[in-house]
Protein backbone atom coordinates (compact mmCIF):
# COMPACT_ATOMS: atom_id res chain seq x y z
CA UNK A 1 0.00 0.00 0.00
CA UNK A 2 1.15 3.52 -0.71
CA UNK A 3 -0.31 5.66 2.13
CA UNK A 4 0.63 8.87 0.35
CA UNK A 5 -2.00 8.21 -2.33
CA UNK A 6 -5.63 8.54 -1.27
CA UNK A 7 -6.95 6.05 -3.82
CA UNK A 8 -4.45 3.38 -2.69
CA UNK A 9 -5.60 3.73 0.92
CA UNK A 10 -9.25 3.50 -0.09
CA UNK A 11 -8.64 0.49 -2.33
CA UNK A 12 -6.70 -1.23 0.45
CA UNK A 13 -9.31 -1.02 3.15
CA UNK A 14 -12.18 -1.94 0.80
CA UNK A 15 -10.06 -4.93 -0.25
CA UNK A 16 -9.44 -5.90 3.38
CA UNK A 17 -13.15 -5.54 4.11
CA UNK A 18 -14.05 -7.83 1.20
CA UNK A 19 -11.90 -10.63 2.65
CA UNK A 20 -13.41 -10.44 6.14
CA UNK A 21 -16.55 -11.96 7.64
CA UNK A 22 -18.72 -10.99 10.59
CA UNK A 23 -18.29 -7.69 12.38
CA UNK A 24 -15.66 -5.58 10.67
CA UNK A 25 -14.20 -2.54 12.39
CA UNK A 26 -11.53 -0.10 11.33
CA UNK A 27 -9.63 2.28 13.58
CA UNK A 28 -7.86 5.12 11.82
CA UNK A 29 -5.16 6.39 14.11
CA UNK A 30 -5.36 9.93 12.93
CA UNK A 31 -7.19 11.89 10.26
CA UNK A 32 -4.77 14.63 11.26
CA UNK A 33 -1.80 12.52 10.17
CA UNK A 34 -3.57 11.62 6.94
CA UNK A 35 -4.11 15.32 6.27
CA UNK A 36 -0.41 15.99 6.68
CA UNK A 37 0.47 13.05 4.44
CA UNK A 38 -2.02 14.01 1.74
CA UNK A 39 -1.30 17.73 1.80
CA UNK A 40 -4.47 19.40 2.98
CA UNK A 41 -7.98 19.34 4.31
CA UNK A 42 -9.66 19.09 0.91
CA UNK A 43 -8.21 15.60 0.44
CA UNK A 44 -9.48 14.56 3.89
CA UNK A 45 -12.96 15.94 3.24
CA UNK A 46 -13.18 14.14 -0.13
CA UNK A 47 -11.87 10.88 1.36
CA UNK A 48 -14.12 11.03 4.44
CA UNK A 49 -17.26 12.09 2.56
CA UNK A 50 -16.94 9.06 0.25
CA UNK A 51 -15.52 6.48 2.66
CA UNK A 52 -17.74 7.00 5.69
CA UNK A 53 -21.08 6.48 3.89
CA UNK A 54 -19.61 3.53 1.93
CA UNK A 55 -18.44 1.82 5.12
CA UNK A 56 -21.89 2.46 6.62
CA UNK A 57 -23.47 0.69 3.62
CA UNK A 58 -21.10 -2.24 4.25
CA UNK A 59 -22.35 -2.38 7.87
CA UNK A 60 -18.85 -1.62 9.11
CA UNK A 61 -17.85 0.49 12.07
CA UNK A 62 -14.98 2.91 11.57
CA UNK A 63 -13.37 4.99 14.31
CA UNK A 64 -11.73 8.19 13.13
CA UNK A 65 -9.46 10.08 15.51
CA UNK A 66 -9.11 13.83 14.99
CA UNK A 67 -6.67 15.88 17.04
CA UNK A 68 -8.13 18.90 18.77
CA UNK A 69 -7.37 22.32 17.38
CA UNK A 70 -5.44 20.82 14.46
CA UNK A 71 -8.18 21.41 11.88
CA UNK A 72 -10.36 24.20 10.62
CA UNK A 73 -13.91 24.73 11.82
CA UNK A 74 -15.02 23.86 8.28
CA UNK A 75 -13.40 20.40 8.37
CA UNK A 76 -14.70 19.59 11.86
CA UNK A 77 -18.22 20.66 10.87
CA UNK A 78 -18.18 18.52 7.73
CA UNK A 79 -16.89 15.48 9.61
CA UNK A 80 -19.54 15.90 12.32
CA UNK A 81 -22.25 16.29 9.69
CA UNK A 82 -21.30 13.02 7.95
CA UNK A 83 -20.53 10.93 11.05
CA UNK A 84 -23.27 8.95 12.75
CA UNK A 85 -21.65 9.44 16.17
CA UNK A 86 -19.18 12.10 17.21
CA UNK A 87 -17.61 12.43 20.67
CA UNK A 88 -15.15 14.77 22.31
CA UNK A 89 -12.66 13.49 24.88
CA UNK A 90 -11.25 16.16 27.19
CA UNK A 91 -9.00 16.57 30.18
CA UNK A 92 -9.60 19.67 32.29
CA UNK A 93 -7.84 20.18 35.61
CA UNK A 94 -6.97 16.50 35.73
CA UNK A 95 -10.56 15.36 35.15
CA UNK A 96 -11.32 13.30 32.06
CA UNK A 97 -14.67 13.64 30.34
CA UNK A 98 -16.54 12.38 27.31
CA UNK A 99 -19.07 14.63 25.58
CA UNK A 100 -21.45 13.27 22.94
CA UNK A 101 -21.55 15.86 20.16
CA UNK A 102 -23.76 13.84 17.84
CA UNK A 103 -25.52 10.49 18.15
CA UNK A 104 -27.73 9.83 15.18
CA UNK A 105 -31.02 8.06 15.94
CA UNK A 106 -30.33 8.15 19.69
CA UNK A 107 -31.71 10.04 22.66
CA UNK A 108 -30.60 13.64 22.89
CA UNK A 109 -30.78 13.56 26.69
CA UNK A 110 -27.03 13.06 27.20
CA UNK A 111 -25.87 15.04 24.20
CA UNK A 112 -23.53 18.03 24.73
CA UNK A 113 -23.07 17.25 28.44
CA UNK A 114 -19.65 16.20 29.71
CA UNK A 115 -19.62 12.79 31.40
CA UNK A 116 -16.69 12.31 33.75
CA UNK A 117 -14.90 9.00 33.60
CA UNK A 118 -11.88 7.21 34.99
CA UNK A 119 -9.64 4.57 33.49
CA UNK A 120 -7.89 1.97 35.61
CA UNK A 121 -5.95 -0.73 33.81
CA UNK A 122 -8.29 -1.49 30.90
CA UNK A 123 -11.50 -0.65 32.75
CA UNK A 124 -13.41 2.55 32.03
CA UNK A 125 -15.94 3.67 34.61
CA UNK A 126 -18.21 6.68 34.38
CA UNK A 127 -19.00 8.78 37.40
CA UNK A 128 -22.68 9.19 38.11
CA UNK A 129 -24.28 12.10 39.83
CA UNK A 130 -25.86 11.13 43.12
CA UNK A 131 -28.76 13.33 44.11
CA UNK A 132 -30.58 12.62 47.30
CA UNK A 133 -33.74 14.40 48.23
CA UNK A 134 -35.64 14.27 51.47
CA UNK A 135 -34.48 13.42 54.96
CA UNK A 136 -32.67 10.33 56.19
CA UNK A 137 -34.36 8.98 59.29
CA UNK A 138 -32.15 6.59 61.26
CA UNK A 139 -35.13 5.49 63.36
CA UNK A 140 -37.30 4.29 60.47
CA UNK A 141 -38.17 0.55 60.47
Amino acid sequence: MNPGRVNKVTDSFYGIHGDMEGDVRFVFESLTGMQELWGGEDHIIRFYSHSCPRLYELNTIAYWIVEKKAHSTRLRAQINQIAQVSIDLSVKRGTTSLTILKAEKRSLENQNKPHRYRVKDLTVSFETEKHTTGRIDGNAP
